[in-house]
C-alpha cells in the first residue's frame, strides 16, 4: 500500500474509498477475522496516514528553503513558525505538492520538526499521524 502513496494519495475520495476498502479487507484476511472490527486492531495505518507520514518523511529536509510567516506584529502563527501557503481558486492548486506539502507541515506540532535524530524524528511523526489524521 505505500508504494507511490505520494502520488496517489491526494486521488479523488472515490478512488481513496476503493483503496480503504481494500486494505481493511487484507488486514482482517491476515487477522483470520470475519467481522470489521478486525480491521481496527493494533497501530494500522490507513491510506490518508500513511499518505501524510510518508509526505512528511520524505519531505523533511526540504523545510529549511521554505519562506515562513513573518509579521510585523505578534501573532499565533509567527510564533509557530508557520510557513506561507499559496492561494489556490481550485482543486488543482489545493492538491499542488507545494501547497500540500506546507498545509500538512504547517499542522505538524514544532516540538517534533526539532527532533535531531533520525529514529526518534520517525517515531513521532508516526505518533502524531496517528494521533491527529483521520
Amino acid at each position: 500500500m505505500c508504494y507511490g502513496i505520494t502520488i496517489y494519495g491526494q486521488s479523488s475520495r472515490y478512488i481513496l474509498h476503493s483503496l480503504q476498502r481494500l486494505q481493511s479487507a487484507i488486514v482482517r484476511h491476515m487477522q483470520y477475522s470475519a467481522t470489521r472490527e478486525g480491521a481496527e486492531v493494533g497501530h494500522i495505518m490507513n491510506i490518508n496516514q500513511l499518505y501524510v507520514m510518508r509526505k512528511i518523511l520524505n519531505n523533511f529536509k526540504d523545510i529549511g528553503e521554505w519562506e515562513r510567516v513573518d509579521h510585523s506584529h505578534a501573532t499565533r502563527a509567527n510564533e509557530r513558525g508557520v510557513f506561507k501557503v499559496a492561494r489556490y481558486n481550485n482543486k488543482y492548486g489545493q492538491r499542488r505538492n507545494e501547497v500540500s506539502l506546507r498545509q500538512i507541515f504547517n499542522k505538524v506540532h514544532p516540538n517534533i520538526l526539532t527532533s535531531t535524530r533520525t529514529k526518534t524524528f520517525k517515531e513521532n511523526v508516526r505518533e502524531w499521524v496517528l494521533a491527529n489524521i483521520d
